[in-house]
């Protein structure tokens, strides 16, 4: 067992790691702080039954609520609640909670000091009580954890600690494309097998986790004891309620996978409506998958954690509960690693699915990009040759167009230099090439040949006609 200045030293570390992120973890005004309380025991009182002695148990459950540091003193200070805590087979619960999984705990820090210095809690819950508060993004992906610290004095056991933090989904209810929230939550146990009574301080629990305690307390009372008086049955309640949305969360990421997956079942004729936002959704559901096996493999230690500890009570269990109990605790604990196990295969099935569809799309998105460049290659090739026959078809005109100029221009020659000079200019003296008056060109006459025949008959006749009259 701790000695006191070793519990004095815990609290000031434990407290010392707080008081630096204060600020960020706990609010400031008691207006909107609040804890409650919630704690039952078992009375046992003797009665003769047809000359046999049974004991008759009456379970009283107590809820209570703080808002500020002076009525949470009254409580934990008044005497009858002081001999209440010291009376055998107790429970208490302390429920912390936040607004939104973004916001400070509603607990002011002097509540949370004195409750923390009331319960003597080891310092090692400050690790999962610092992954809670005031944040502005998500906090980066942390891994569940357990502690475990067992109480001895002169060589015998005589207690325990116990805390850890799980994960699990919720459906929010907004009107949100996802309907599940990660919520977070942090539970610590205190249990002493002199007085059989237990004290928890839980952070964030599930969201009906009161009510469901408030229902089974009443549920538990009878003549005979039963499995909920085990100290670690709490532990197993707790989990099973963590666990209860597991198969619908992975059922809705199935469904959201085959989505995707419908549009790549059959390849016919006609092009898969896949693009990239497919890539993205199959890279979202599978960052969430990922994220669900994390949680389910810490879930697995925390679990394996309590099994260890009901197996270290079996050697003490005349002292906490009757005969046979630690084993059916312990047959509960596995049946529940069973189940989370089978949730971590399910996760693993549909994430090898998921990776399957993955690389599909991202076959079908590069053959779709191969025959675009292909299609588009042959466009360019076509293109080409039209370009290429075009080319010719220009290089063949040129080559006319310059056979006929050689031609006009050898014409031109032999016309100025063998036709007398009279005739050439009678030739070119013509209404062949008119221009306007902005010198462009208003009309252009080939017909060279023609009109030089017609001229030359017309001087032909004339000089004919000279002729006659001379004579």
């Amino acid at each position: 067992m701790r000695t006191q200045a070793a519990v004095s030293n815990s609290y000031e570390t434990f407290w010392n790691r707080l008081n630096r992120q204060a600020q960020d973890l706990f609010v400031e005004n008691k207006t909107h702080s609040i804890v409650e309380c919630l704690h039952y025991h078992n009375n046992s009182d003797e009665e003769s039954v047809t000359d046999a002695t049974i004991k008759s148990k009456r379970q009283t459950c107590l809820y209570t609520s703080f808002s500020d540091i002076n009525t949470l003193n009254l409580a934990l200070n008044a005497s009858g609640h002081a001999r209440s805590i010291s009376a055998p087979k107790r429970t208490h619960l302390f429920f912390i909670s936040q607004t939104t999984s973004w916001s400070r705990l509603r607990i002011t820090p002097d509540m949370f000091n004195r409750l923390v210095q009331f319960c003597n809690v080891l310092e090692e819950f400050s690790t999962y009580v610092l992954r809670f508060g005031r944040k502005v993004r998500d906090s980066p992906e942390t891994s569940i954890a357990s502690h475990l610290r067992l109480h001895t004095s002169g060589g015998l056991f005589v207690g325990y600690e116990i805390c850890y933090n799980i994960k699990h989904f919720e459906l929010h209810g907004r009107e949100l494309k996802d309907p599940w929230s990660c919520r977070h939550a942090a539970f610590y146990q205190r249990y002493s097998f002199s007085q059989q009574s237990s004290t928890w301080i839980i952070i964030q629990g599930p969201s009906k986790i009161k009510s469901f305690i408030e229902q089974s307390v009443p549920a538990q009372a009878s003549d005979l004891s039963t499995l909920h008086e085990h100290p670690l049955y709490m532990h197993i309640q707790i989990i099973r309620m963590l666990e209860r949305n597991w198969t619908s969360y992975l059922i809705t990421l199935e469904e959201q996978r085959r989505k995707t997956n419908e549009k790549i079942l059959f390849l016919g004729p006609c092009q898969p409506s896949v693009d990239l936002q497919d890539v993205h959704n199959i890279h979202n559901i599978q960052a969430k998958l990922r994220t669900a096996i994390t949680i389910i493999e810490g879930t697995a230690s925390v679990i394996n954690t309590v099994v260890n500890l009901c197996n270290i009570l079996q050697d003490h269990e005349n002292q906490i509960s009757p005969p046979a109990f630690s084993s059916l605790v312990n047959v509960e604990l596995k049946q529940l690693l069973s189940t989370f196990q089978c949730h971590m295969r399910t996760a693993s099935k549909i994430l090898q699915f998921s990776e399957d569809d993955k690389v599909m799309i991202l076959t079908i998105i590069a053959h779709r990009h191969d025959d675009a460049i292909r299609e588009h290659a042959g466009s360019l090739d076509s293109f080409t040759a039209r370009a290429s026959v075009q080319s010719e078809r220009r290089t063949e005109i040129a080559s006319k167009a310059l056979l006929e100029s050689s031609i006009l221009r050898i014409a031109t020659l032999i016309t100025v230099f063998y036709l007398p000079f009279n005739l050439t200019a009678a030739l070119f003296n013509t209404n062949l090439i008119i221009f306007q008056e902005n010198g462009s060109l208003k009309n252009i006459g080939l017909w060279v040949e023609c009109e030089a025949k017609k001229r030359l008959q017309k001087i032909d006749r004339r000089q004919i006609q000279r002729d006659i009259e001379n004579c």
